[in-house]
């Protein structure tokens, strides 16, 4: 109970923001999870002191439980809208760079304010990506959203450059 518990506490207070943080049931306070140090050892002594601990253990559990539950909302909330968007503009910019050294090398290359509004339009294509969570091409074969975030930008930067 005292592992369960204390992983849980720290879950809670790495993972967990403070909106959302579950109330600790035993304040930090191990005492209620200990065995007595006086328990005789006889199958009714046991029984008896196994019988107590169970309401503590249901509400570490219930503790350990809401902790995991919220930590799911967060981390699954970020990488199902945050990071597609993020891997598109990391497509953005490795496209860009490669425009900017082939232009460079050719000696055509002119600063351009449209450069900005295509980061845009990539987070964008990575919002909308964000919003589907598979997709199969046929037979079995799928590309995660965070693929197809990163091609949606790297399309885009290189669509307006040619």
């Amino acid at each position: 109970m005292r592992d369960i518990y204390s992983r849980a506490q720290k879950l809670d207070e790495w993972f967990v923001p403070v909106p959302l943080t579950i109330a600790d049931p035993f304040k930090g306070s191990y005492e209620e999870l200990e065995l007595p140090p006086d328990l005789k050892d006889t199958a009714t002594a046991l029984q008896q002191e196994a019988n107590r601990k169970t309401a503590p253990y249901q509400r570490v559990r219930l503790y350990a439980i809401s902790v995991q539950d919220a930590i799911s909302l967060v981390w699954g909330a970020i990488s199902t809208f945050l990071l597609p968007v993020l891997y598109a503009l990391l497509g953005a910019c490795a496209n860009l760079l490669q425009v900017v050294s082939d232009q460079l090398r050719t000696r055509t290359f002119v600063l351009s304010d449209i450069t900005t509004a295509r980061f845009v339009i990539a987070a964008i294509g990575g919002m909308i990506v964000g919003l589907f969570n598979n997709f199969v091409l046929g037979q079995g074969v799928s590309l995660s959203p965070l693929a197809i975030a990163f091609l949606v930008g790297t399309l885009q930067i290189s669509s307006s450059h040619t």
